[in-house]
């Protein structure tokens, strides 16, 4: 890509920042305003080539680290840059490596772009960083290698690296509020969960939960009240995979204008052994 292109597409997103009005002051970037553009994967990919460097901010723990884009054609295949980049990386998934999804911003000159990773070294790799592979990077718009579909785990936490969470589960409906939890509780995220649960959860109620797989199977639903039914299969830490039928109840929340679940019935699944 030419050099008078990317600074074209470069005035472009600047645009979009004027456009957007929207930022976000943080004083780990020495007091700056950072522009938040919720830039598709097509701009993405001509902004950071591959071999391109840069950094990645995890929104709920504020760490960062650095990482060079190693492939990708519909997201960005990376590795971190150094041994240290590795460090920090695997700190913000609790010190384990995992395929949960994580909402970040990946930073290009004062911009801030919405992105999901995930935490699960795969594939081949080739810096000395200590780190088994790569990992992957998905944006709006972005797709598996091998489906060609988005990924709804990581679609969910563009989301909420957008700033509009709320307003994206205000448009839900029933089937998929549920959805959007069970996504969630999938990622251990229980920021995104207490948007959607009845109830409060903290990290440690689902920490145990190392994948999760669903169908929904029946629906019904008035103006105030709601059921889902749904057949899940819980792998839990240390214990395996366990599954479940279970009815899901939801209420309609008039202030917060949305469904919220009552997420009882697969949380008790986590007490079992």
């Amino acid at each position: 890509m030419s050099v008078l292109f990317r600074l074209l597409l470069f005035y472009a997103v600047l645009c979009l920042c004027i456009a957007n009005n929207s930022h976000v002051e943080a004083s780990s970037f020495h007091a700056l305003d950072f522009q938040i553009v919720d830039l598709e994967w097509e701009y993405v990919d001509q902004l950071l080539p591959k071999e391109s460097t840069f950094t990645v901010l995890d929104i709920e723990t504020g760490e960062r680290f650095d990482v060079q884009r190693r492939a990708g054609s519909n997201h960005i295949d990376a590795q971190p840059l150094t041994v240290q980049d590795t460090n920090k990386m695997k700190k913000i998934f609790h010190g384990e490596w995992s395929w949960n999804r994580r909402a970040v911003f990946v930073e290009y000159e004062q911009v801030l772009i919405p992105a999901s990773i995930h935490g699960m070294p795969h594939g081949g790799g080739a810096l000395q960083n200590n780190f088994p592979g790569h990992t992957c990077i998905h944006f709006i718009g972005s797709t598996t290698h091998g489906s060609g579909k988005a990924d709804p785990s990581h679609q969910l936490m563009i989301i909420k690296a957008t700033g509009k969470l709320q307003a994206y589960i205000q448009s839900l409906q029933p089937e998929d509020t549920v959805k959007a939890l069970l996504l969630s509780l999938k990622n251990r995220d229980h920021q995104v969960a207490n948007h959607l649960a009845l109830t409060q959860l903290t990290y440690q109620d689902i920490e145990n939960i190392d994948a999760l797989k669903w169908e929904i199977q029946s629906s019904s639903q008035n103006e105030e009240e709601a059921s889902v039914n749904v057949s899940f299969k819980l792998y839990i830490k240390d214990i395996g995979p366990i599954e479940r039928k279970v009815h899901v109840t939801l209420q309609r929340n008039k202030v917060l204008q949305q469904w919220v679940v009552d997420p009882s019935p697969i949380l008790s699944t986590l007490s079992m052994e």
